[in-house]
């Protein structure tokens, strides 16, 4: 594929920011810098994600030293990958992250934690600042979490958004 769109929902969007993130920065890493792959990555999509919880967590979690810190609400996460220092790729300058979120999602937020100065370099807003999409259709405190998926406005959005035109 020409480019590559990540969409992720719910703890998906952890497990799919954290990947990004130690993209090509991890001993580790199946995906290095200089890998086609990483160059075709052009945005995360995220919707209903608790990224937000997150990273209070993780900056709580760091700033705590008693026994009952944050770090025993999620065993075994580590917080140092998704504190302040944690940034998404962009050496290509054109990569974008949208976030959907709802009010009514009780697992949802709009990524506040994660909004970011502008970028010294160009002086414009940094492309890895999540941009913030509310979703009317997920009204429903019973429904709000799944109901992205469902929402055709949801998908037209984020095609004309990304410049995708869906295959028939």
């Amino acid at each position: 594929p020409e480019a590559i769109h990540l969409f992720a929902h719910s703890l998906g969007t952890v497990i799919a920011y954290d990947t990004l993130v130690h993209i090509g920065r991890d001993a580790g890493s199946l995906i290095r810098k200089n890998d086609p792959v990483h160059r075709k990555i052009k945005s995360l999509v995220s919707c209903g994600s608790p990224l937000n919880k997150i990273r209070i967590l993780a900056n709580s979690a760091a700033q705590s030293s008693q026994s009952d810190s944050p770090e025993e609400v999620i065993a075994g996460l580590d917080y140092a990958r998704f504190d302040d220092t944690a940034v998404l790729p962009n050496d290509n300058r054109d990569f974008v992250w949208l976030n959907h979120f709802s009010p009514q999602d009780i697992v949802s937020d709009i990524l506040t934690q994660f909004h970011r100065v502008r970028d010294p370099d160009t002086q414009r807003d940094d492309p890895t600042i999540p941009h913030e999409f509310w979703t009317p259709s997920a009204n429903d405190l019973f429904t709000a979490h799944s109901a992205y998926w469902k929402d055709a406005a949801f998908w037209r959005e984020n095609f004309r958004l990304l410049e995708i035109l869906p295959t028939e």
